[in-house]
């Protein structure tokens, strides 16, 4: 049977998680509150629990801050705003085929130990699903 993980978010954390698993050749859902790709990276993100204002630039330089397998495309600014970083991510999603893993506005609940193991994820709706092991990439500036 084939090792089923669950990724909590879609920003950097969750998109980077769910990359290398789908590399491993685990199947992956990546569950995510909004209907972006690109988490905390999202100004007025629909999912309300982005901190990003109109102003915000990364304080690391680019150079240093994307992944080790897909640099910054040449001539980015050294210190990149939050529209540049959300496009990066964006296409970080589209190169390493992780979008068509994301169910959007999908808003998770619980995630509970299941009897004989693995993991109950509970969606807002209802709905459980159970899966081998669970990575949460929810964000920790959610909430400003």
């Amino acid at each position: 049977m084939q090792k089923s993980f669950a990724v909590i978010g879609a920003g950097a954390g969750g998109l980077c998680a769910a990359k290398n698993l789908l590399a491993d050749g685990i199947d992956v859902t990546i569950f995510e509150v909004g209907s972006h790709v690109g988490g905390l990276w999202v100004y007025e993100n629909d999912s309300g629990l982005s901190p990003a204002y109109n102003s915000l630039h990364i304080n690391s330089e680019a150079r240093v801050s994307s992944f080790g397998d897909f640099p910054f495309p040449p001539g980015m600014p050294d210190f990149l705003s939050h529209r540049e970083v959300l496009r990066y991510l964006e296409a970080y999603a589209d190169r390493f085929g992780v979008r068509q893993h994301i169910r959007f506005s999908c808003p998770v609940r619980h995630v509970v130990p299941a009897p004989g193991g693995g993991w109950d994820v509970t969606l807002e709706d209802g709905e459980t699903r159970r899966y081998a092991s669970v990575v949460v990439a929810n964000g920790h500036l959610w909430d400003p």
